[in-house]
């Protein structure tokens, strides 16, 4: 979440590494009596948006690691 972000120290080497993820559209849960539900969520006209992100490249176990996190916020 973006509100919280620069609190983890997870985050604290990537933030100036910024990245714009796009996408055509994503879903959200609805929880009813029936158990949760998807659904899609886009733009009216079909366009592409972009969601924030920060990306990282890491070395882990002599293995080359490129790794991406889209940043949250609210719903509004």
């Amino acid at each position: 979440r973006a509100e919280n972000l620069l609190n983890k120290r997870i985050y604290t080497d990537v933030v100036d590494q910024r990245v714009v993820i796009p996408a055509s559209a994503y879903y959200e849960w609805s929880n009813n009596s029936s158990g949760k539900h998807p659904y899609c969520i886009l733009l009216q006209n079909e366009e592409l948006f972009g969601f924030a992100g920060l990306y990282r490249e890491e070395v882990v176990n002599n293995q080359f690691i490129r790794s991406v996190t889209i940043i949250t916020c609210e719903a509004n």
